[in-house]
Order: C-alpha cells, then sequence, then structure tokens
C-alpha cells in the first residue's frame, strides 16, 4: 500500500505542476484572469495535500480531494458554457476545451488512489 501512496503522491504532484503552469499562463496572458486565478488555487490545494499524502496521512487526500473537486466545477462551468454557445450564443473568450476541461480526466484516478490504500 506504500507504493501506491507514493506513486499517487508523484502523480498528483505533476497534475499540480499543470495545474500551476497552465493557471500562470493565464494570469500572465489576461486572457481569462478568473480561470487563471481558480487555477492557481486549484494547484494550491494539490501542493498543500502533496507532504501529507507521502506520509499516508487523511488530511493528504482531503486536500487532493478539494482540489480535484475545484477542478471538476471549473471543467462543469466551462460545459455549461460550451453548451450555451451551441445553442447559437457567442460567448467571446469561449471557442472549444479549456484547460480544465482537458485536466479533468486527469483528476479521476483519485477515486482508484483512495480505494486502493482503504480511506472510504
Amino acid at each position: 500500500m506504500a507504493i501506491i501512496s507514493k506513486a499517487g503522491t508523484f502523480y498528483f504532484l505533476a497534475l499540480a505542476l499543470a495545474s500551476a503552469y497552465f493557471g500562470f499562463t493565464e494570469l500572465l496572458s489576461l486572457k481569462n484572469v478568473f480561470e487563471g486565478l481558480c487555477l492557481v488555487i486549484v494547484a494550491g490545494f494539490y501542493f498543500k495535500g502533496l507532504i501529507p499524502l507521502w506520509k499516508r496521512e487523511m488530511k493528504g487526500v482531503a486536500f487532493i480531494t478539494m482540489g480535484s473537486v475545484l477542478l471538476w466545477l471549473l471543467a462543469f462551468n466551462d460545459l455549461i458554457g460550451l453548451g450555451i454557445e451551441s445553442l447559437g450564443v457567442h460567448i467571446p473568450g469561449l471557442n472549444g476545451l479549456t484547460i480544465p476541461i482537458l485536466l479533468t480526466p486527469f483528476s479521476l484516478l483519485l477515486f482508484f488512489f483512495v480505494k486502493q490504500d482503504g480511506w472510504r
């Protein structure tokens, strides 16, 4: 079980780095400041949970879960926007798949990770 915890820590470190990178690029380009700020907050939750997750503490799983839930909410918001845009209403700045929609499938590994380590 310790190997799964260590592998999960490295996996969520990669996801945290990706969220932070895309969040800061959105912030610096001033293209979508709100989404960039939200992605930086998601990355903060991921980073906050990495050390307790490495130590196999429940607090680490809680922080990673909160970061994933926030990422899912961002993706759901963007999917709603894509649905409205498909009805013929044009929303400026929304031209396709956004970063939260692309990162959300990678955060779904959380379910497997939590079930394998016995935290249910």
